[in-house]
């Protein structure tokens, strides 16, 4: 991949293996600046296959603080009304977007990550960062290794894993967490309960933000409230914990309806 700071670009970063699902990490990057970048691939001809030059907007750091971002969810079936909400989405002007999982439907499967998100959403993540939240669809399939191959996300836990994460934007603390096993039980990797891993983290993680942090947003696929299929296990033990630190707002995906609660 070439970047750089205008659309001649100049700096190089390569991936070397031959293998269809791949990322680069680019270093160094400064805050709040516009980067721009070609993608070229080496096709079976032995010929290079390039994109056309793109951008994306580096995050804001903790001196700009206002930012705008979008939440959504539950939308990977394939059929006009998850392109009519992207075509919603295309007219929206916004920084970054946390995704409140079942990403693809349905059962995250291998074959459908491209029909159901790749290309829905094409336009959208080839600036713009999606942060994804695994949903009991996505673990379906191979307890979520789809999911986990086809997504390159931070592993800022114990475990090293993808499947529970948080970042900094501004001066907002987003946290992904994995409540899976409130539905699933030991079937899933990553438990949930007050003597796991998960929460271990998400107790220090909470404490480490609550010093600095303007606002902290964990985001997760299993609601603790709802008129449908609210989770006692998920009210039981993490809404205690993120009362204790006063988290501003939690987002949670699952049910197919808007709802609010205070």
């Amino acid at each position: 991949m070439e970047y750089g700071l205008t659309p001649s670009l100049g700096s190089v970063v390569t991936y070397t293996a031959l293998e269809e699902l791949h990322g680069v990490e680019i270093t160094g990057l400064e805050p709040e600046t516009t980067y721009y970048y070609r993608v070229s691939s080496q096709v079976s001809s032995g010929e290079a296959d390039s994109s056309e030059v793109e951008n994306f907007h580096t995050n804001n750091d903790t001196s700009h603080p206002s930012f705008d971002f979008l939440i959504f969810g539950d939308m990977g079936d394939g059929g006009p009304a998850q392109f009519e909400v992207r075509d919603m989405i295309l007219t929206l002007d916004f920084d970054l977007a946390i995704l409140t999982g079942d990403i693809v439907y349905t059962a995250g499967e291998w074959e459908y990550f491209d029909p159901k998100y790749f290309v829905p959403y094409k336009d959208i993540i080839k600036n713009t960062a999606f942060y994804p939240s695994l949903g009991n669809h996505d673990v379906e399939t191979e307890d979520g290794a789809p999911y986990i191959a086809n997504f390159f996300l931070p592993n800022n836990n114990p475990d090293s894993l993808e499947y529970f994460y948080s970042f900094d934007y501004g001066k907002t603390h987003f946290i992904c967490l994995d409540l899976n096993a409130v539905q699933f039980g030991e079937g899933h990797l990553v438990q949930f309960d007050t003597a796991s891993t998960q929460y271990a983290w998400l107790q220090s993680d909470l404490e480490a933000a609550s010093a600095w942090a303007d606002f902290i947003i964990p985001f997760f696929h299993h609601p603790a409230f709802s008129s449908a299929y609210a989770q006692q296990l998920v009210k039981e033990i993490i809404v205690p914990l993120l009362e204790e630190f006063d988290v501003d707002i939690v987002f949670t995906g699952h049910d197919h309806f808007y709802e609010r609660w205070y």
